[in-house]
């Protein structure tokens, strides 16, 4: 037997757009021609490099993950749930009584 799920936030899904919006409205900052990162062997490095075929994968599957993220970060804020028929709870167990006693005798000291 299989129960749909359902969410108890569902307007959590509406923010989804938010991060892309964000970027549309945000202007990127301008690329400083010294880096933020000095290295005194980045001519090795930059020839060392990947390719732009690869650079453009790499950024690819970033956008991918970043998304997938995004969606099951607003999925999870949304709390799903499965909503079945009522079971009832067990009433098998123990009754146990518990005494305490607030007198302080058992506190006292014994002297012989």
């Amino acid at each position: 037997m299989i129960f749909p799920i359902s969410f108890l936030w569902p307007l959590a899904f509406l923010t989804l757009p938010a991060p892309m919006l964000v970027r549309l409205a945000m202007k990127p900052l301008p690329q400083s021609p010294s880096g933020a990162v000095r290295v005194p062997f980045f001519s090795t490095l930059r020839r060392q490099g990947t390719t732009g075929t690869h650079r453009r994968l790499q950024s690819w599957l970033r956008l991918a993950a970043a998304v997938v993220i995004c969606i099951l970060l607003v999925t999870a804020l949304a709390r799903p749930a499965m909503v079945g028929p009522a079971m009832p709870l067990p009433a098998e167990g123990r009754d146990i009584m518990m005494a305490i006693d607030l007198s302080g005798v058992w506190g006292a000291r014994i002297s012989r």
